[in-house]
């Protein structure tokens, strides 16, 4: 029966939502062009590195304790991270706003700043969204998460195509079509669960203070990751033009049919880690972190292979001409995605064993790549310098991860026996 794999649920739920991150780019990029998809890029960016912060300092540390809490402990907790989260994306909304009103008022990138200004009041609801979800999966409900993020992609693409068919497609349209979607599947999701938000205010100092414990590890590693990651659409602008940026973006979107098997697969793999550890200890952990790499490995190598035989078709059909003679492009990207995919059981596992502080030392390998090698062949080369400087600094991170997971799972194993 279907409703005894909850990875099923998982991967419909990522194949929605890539499918409507994927309509978003396309509609930006063929009705926009390559200034504007580039622009949402940049915009994309910034919502990423603050869902990176929202889950290094909430989102994870919840996943790692809810499974040790019931009934009304896990109420409060889990009412007490929304409100944390709540609190961090008003405040992100309003940076994000002011640097947009900056720009424009400045009469220095008006286009960024328009853009900013959009993402500004949809980064609440972009963040909002992407806790829940969060907090379904660490209880091990992804068909929650599903029904969400189907009324989200419901509304979402409809609104996009009649800005599409206007002819007012912009990035900043699109944040703001993106924002009213998100904004309603969240606030649907509190209407139906009715979470404790008012009676959990003494719990937040704790458990900030529980969340820190954990998260300032994780965030250390989780910035260090985005810097050396989401920096490059920012270098290419810098060096090349937002057009460039615009390339990068039709590659890393139409990289979204290979993105679905690993975000899937990366939203249950925490949680379950998180159970296991909890339920048989270090050698269970091992084996199923190993296994898990091995399926994510398998699964997106042979999408490298694919994206290197059809990317280029792929990428024409999906953005339009105007981004041919991409298919060099994307598999290198494909070939990093496969390689940071891999090592991502092996990150989640070191933080259920509460070694954070060794994947952010795994991390450090990227940004190293990146203010090296990074740089030089970015400036150089444009987007297919970055990728390949990408790719390296993802292999090199993998390894390196994969051998500190290995000596600390022996080792906690051997204290165990």
């Amino acid at each position: 029966m279907v409703q005894q794999f909850p990875e099923f649920f998982s991967l419909a739920d990522q194949g929605i939502v890539s499918a409507a991150g994927l309509v978003t780019g396309a509609l930006v990029g063929r009705y926009g062009g390559g200034e504007e998809l580039g622009l949402y890029m940049l915009g994309l960016t910034i919502a990423l590195l603050v869902s990176e912060f929202q889950v290094s300092l909430i989102s994870t540390p919840y996943m790692i304790y809810s499974p040790r809490l019931r009934s009304s402990a896990l109420r409060d907790y889990t009412g007490s991270t929304l409100l944390q989260q709540m609190t961090l994306g008003l405040v992100m909304t309003l940076v994000v706003s002011g640097a947009g009103m900056a720009l424009v008022t400045s009469q220095g990138r008006v286009g960024l700043g328009s853009t900013l200004l959009a993402l500004g009041p949809a980064l609440f609801a972009i963040v909002s969204r992407d806790h829940v979800r969060r907090i379904e999966y660490a209880r091990l409900r992804p068909k929650r998460a599903l029904a969400v993020d189907a009324l989200v992609s419901g509304i979402q693409v409809p609104l996009l195509i009649y800005l599409s068919l206007t002819e007012r497609m912009t990035a900043a349209l699109a944040f703001g079509a993106v924002g009213i979607a998100t904004g309603i599947g969240w606030a649907g999701w509190m209407v139906a669960s009715r979470p404790s938000l008012f009676t959990v205010t003494a719990r937040l100092i704790p458990d900030l203070h529980r969340g820190w414990r954990l998260g300032r590890w994780l965030l250390a590693s989780s910035a260090v990751w985005a810097m050396a990651t989401h920096s490059y659409p920012w270098m290419l602008d810098y060096f090349r033009g937002t057009a460039e940026v615009g390339v990068w973006a039709a590659c890393f979107g139409t990289l979204a049919f290979a993105r679905v098997p690993l975000v899937g697969f990366q939203n249950m793999i925490g949680p379950k880690l998180a159970t296991l550890m909890a339920k048989r200890g270090a050698e269970a952990l091992r084996k199923r972190t190993d296994r898990y790499a091995l399926r994510l490995g398998l699964s997106l190598g042979v999408a490298a292979l694919l994206f290197w035989a059809f990317g280029e078709r792929l990428i024409v059909l999906v953005y339009g001409s105007e981004f041919s003679g991409l298919g060099d492009l994307v598999f290198v990207l494909a070939l990093a995605v496969a390689a940071m995919g891999t090592a991502f059981p092996y990150s989640r596992a070191l933080f259920v064993l509460d070694r954070a502080n060794l994947d952010f030392t795994a991390n450090l390998i990227p940004i190293a790549v990146l203010v090296t090698l990074g740089l030089a062949f970015t400036q150089r080369f444009g987007a297919l310098g970055a990728a390949s400087s990408l790719l390296l600094a993802n292999v090199l991170a993998a390894s390196v991860r994969y051998a500190l997971f290995t000596h600390v799972a022996s080792r906690k194993t051997g204290s165990q026996s």
